[in-house]
């Protein structure tokens, strides 16, 4: 699956999670499949997306639009992308809460196949939250082709807590 060289702001969320959590040896673990049913939660992922941005559209005022958007565009050129992992690079060896407080350590989830990661802003992101959802709905595919799925926050483990509950997510849910 060839991934896009630039992506758009409504499908970063979406895109991050596949081009994170790849672990360095690929060929065993079938990662084009893997891939495959990640693809296509974009579909449904990306109309949720642009449901919920003509909703936000008729329901908001033009200053506050017009502050998101020059707050959009100030992280875009910040060049903060440019700082992500990229296909193919190690992911650090860390061990972070979830959302009971159990320390996870990544590299232990990485020694029983492929782990799919979603980085998210949190429980007050809409985006993230249809997010969240597109992959919930995948999860049954994801583990059936032996890869687990974990999502992590900066919120704190509690509200990873309330974040997982309200989302009815299934998988782990971090805290960094």
């Amino acid at each position: 699956v060839k991934l896009p060289d630039a992506i758009d702001y409504d499908t970063a969320a979406a895109m991050m999670l596949l081009r994170r959590g790849r672990p360095q040896s690929v060929e065993s673990f079938g990662i084009d499949a893997l891939l495959a049913v990640l693809m296509t939660a974009l579909g449904p992922l990306t109309d949720a997306i642009a449901q919920y941005k003509e909703q936000f559209r008729q329901k908001v005022a033009d200053p506050i639009k017009a502050t998101m958007s020059a707050a959009t565009q100030n992280l875009i050129d910040s060049g903060i992308a440019d700082q992500t992992l990229k296909v193919g690079e190690t992911f650090p060896a860390i061990s972070l809460p979830n959302a009971t407080g159990q320390a996870i350590a990544i590299q232990d989830l990485l020694r029983s196949g492929p782990v799919v990661i979603s980085f998210y802003r949190g429980g007050l992101c809409p985006y993230c939250n249809l997010e969240l959802k597109a992959l919930q709905d995948k999860l049954p595919e994801i583990k059936a082709l032996g890869a687990q799925l974990v999502a992590i926050s900066p919120e704190t483990p509690d509200t990873s807590l309330s974040t997982a509950e309200k989302n009815e997510l299934e998988f782990e849910v971090l805290s960094d």
